[in-house]
């Protein structure tokens, strides 16, 4: 008769019905969560067998899938093996890692506490006190890699935007910009010629463009100290803006002095000749600024208060009047003033059912009133107040530099034949480290997947700041003094997870925690002047293998001459000679001949180069 098959140790839970049936059980329930492109943790299975035989009703295993039970979706995609330990189905306390002295002092310690009614129990759900901490820790490393990052992110964009202006300043360096308001459209362009003609200024060129709040406050102020106030630049976005590019008959900063000229000029009244009367007239400025009314928040100390305007004086006068009388309306007092207020005082005692006067009054008891649904509270309607904002019709930087600028903001095409295109921004990545000994699939791997993992290489430890560089190649390390505790260290791009998940399934012994620590990793593994792979492959024989060929031929063609006569001399006649090149001796040779072909070339070489050494 067969025998019966022993039960499971860890029952697997698939979904969340299979939870609910397992959190019956009594005593003490752990609960290996893990990921489902991951696994269970199955190096744990003998010890957690061992408890489970010396406590086998109190003590009970499960296996949970992050992905399909709801209350832990919150483990889902995570490399980190979770113990998760439950009574009466409410958690009780949890850990990270597969430590095994500490999971097995946790299961005699949480064995020890059931039945304890003062300890804190948790929902399923719910983040237990370590979670909180590791999530704070992580935000707050995360607020620190991203400020460091966003420190040397501007650092860089500062650096290439003055590589930039720089250039444009040497190449066009009488070259300058002027933007108009909203409010001045291509027709008032044709005005503004007669005074650029007489300041001897030249329009190459004139586009409408739209200016973001970015443009303004992240590139333009960086170098100009005359940026528009903010209430204005809100006008002036996301609008169409009238922009010429005007060559001056100058360079440098006068640039900005003449342009500024010639926008004054614009804005100014001038005079001109009246042909019928012949005499000279007052003309309206070409440009004129614009008011614009816009309604601002209130801050709460602030009094409500809008900027006068015609129609509101109006109002107040017409209403004057009528001020007057309504205040004598409010000084009439109501007759018999002290027989009402004697009523109600009567009115109110009756009402008052609280007091037990023993009265015998056959009086009706109040009906219970009916609770009222409590009232949402409404959110305060935000106070505003109107403004006038004025838009100058047009704006001229004070510097060179805000000019050139703008020339590579909005006029491109003037420097292309000197300035190269922007370099595209590199996607964000992290560093994925692995055991040498995994080298040949994880080089196979990275090669098929060339355009998420860019870089790797071959160093002494998997961190950043202890690590040396020993190869960038498997050819080069297998060649050069290695150790078993040397690391294989990957540059994988994060916009792809599909590669980096497929990498973890190798077990990589330490990943980056976010993008911006992978980055500044990267950059102390992989920096500027790191030679590829591929690159360092072709060095190898160019240094050590071509050289040596040479020597070796010579070396060669003298020794095979000897051996033929040798062999003529001594070798029987029923052993078949062997060709004297196996490698192209046709496909009898198999590939044995060719392993032992080319490990006789390889043989010759070194004792070629050896000789060429000794030669020296």
């Amino acid at each position: 008769m067969a025998k019966k098959a022993a039960p499971a140790l860890q029952l697997d839970i698939q979904n969340d019905d299979d939870l609910e049936k397992f959190l019956e059980r009594p005593g003490l329930l752990v609960l290996d969560i893990y990921s489902e492109w991951c696994g269970p943790c199955l190096g744990m299975v003998g010890t957690l067998r061992k408890y489970k035989i010396y406590n086998p009703d109190e003590l009970h295993f499960a296996i949970v899938k992050a992905e399909t039970v709801t209350p832990f979706h919150r483990f889902a995609r995570k490399s980190e093996p979770t113990w998760l330990f439950v009574n009466e189905g409410k958690a009780v306390n949890i850990l990270f890692g597969i430590h095994v002295p500490s999971i097995t002092q946790m299961i005699m310690q949480e064995l020890r506490q059931i039945g304890n009614k003062r300890r804190t129990l948790y929902e399923l759900h719910e983040l237990l006190p370590i979670e909180e901490k590791r999530k704070k820790v992580r935000e707050d490393l995360k607020a620190q890699a991203e400020a460091k990052e966003h420190g040397e992110r501007e650092r860089k964009r500062l650096e290439y935007l003055t590589y930039v202006t720089d250039t444009i300043m040497d190449s066009l360096p009488d070259m300058g910009v002027t933007i108009c308001g909203p409010q001045v459209n291509r027709e008032a362009f044709k005005k503004m010629q007669k005074p650029a003609d007489k300041l001897k200024i030249q329009c190459k060129d004139r586009t409408t463009a739209s200016m973001t709040k970015e443009h303004f406050i992240q590139i333009l102020s960086l170098f100009c100290t005359n940026i528009p106030p903010e209430d204005v630049i809100d006008q002036m976005v996301d609008k169409p803006l009238l922009m010429c590019f005007w060559k001056v008959p100058d360079e440098g900063n006068n640039i900005a002095l003449i342009l500024t000229k010639y926008a004054k000029e614009l804005m100014l009244p001038s005079i001109v000749l009246n042909e019928e009367t012949n005499e000279e007239e007052e003309a309206p400025p070409i440009l004129e600024p614009t008011d614009y009314k816009v309604e601002v928040e209130l801050e709460d100390w602030e009094e409500s208060f809008d900027e006068p305007d015609e129609e509101n004086v109006t109002k107040l006068k017409s209403i004057a009047g009528r001020s007057i009388i309504s205040e004598i309306v409010e000084e009439e007092e109501p007759e018999d003033e002290e027989d009402e207020t004697e009523a109600i005082a009567a009115e109110s005692l009756l009402e008052m059912a609280g007091l037990d006067l023993d009265l015998n009054l056959d009086l009706q008891e109040p009906e219970e009133e009916e609770e009222e649904p409590e009232k949402v509270e409404e959110a305060p309607k935000k106070r505003t107040r109107k403004k006038t904002v004025r838009v100058n019709p047009i704006w001229v930087p004070n510097n060179h530099r805000t000019h050139a600028a703008l020339i590579y903001l909005y006029f491109r095409s003037a420097t292309t034949s000197f300035l190269p295109p922007d370099p595209k921004p590199e996607p964000p990545h992290i560093i994925m480290a692995f055991d040498t000994y995994k080298k040949k699939d994880l080089i196979a791997h990275a090669e098929r997947n060339k355009q998420d993992v860019p870089l790797y290489g071959f160093f002494t430890s998997d961190d950043p700041d202890e690590a040396k560089f020993i190869a960038s190649s498997e050819a080069k390390y297998v060649t050069l003094p290695h150790t078993p505790t040397d690391k294989l260290v990957f540059k994988v791009n994060k916009a792809t997870s599909n590669t980096m998940l497929s990498l973890v399934t190798y077990g990589p012994s330490y990943i980056s925690p976010n993008p911006a620590v992978g980055h500044e990793e990267a950059n102390k593994f992989f920096p500027e002047d790191y030679v590829p792979a591929e690159l360092e492959q072709i060095e190898i024989p160019e240094e050590k293998v071509k050289p040596a060929k040479v020597k070796q031929a010579k070396t060669k063609s003298k020794k095979d001459e000897q051996s033929k006569r040798d062999d003529h001399k001594q070798a029987p006649s029923s052993v078949a000679r062997e060709p004297d090149n196996p490698i192209n001796s046709g496909s009898d040779a198999g590939p044995a001949a060719h392993t032992s072909a080319s490990n006789n070339v390889l043989g010759t070489t070194q004792s070629g180069a050896d000789d060429a050494v000794a030669a020296g």
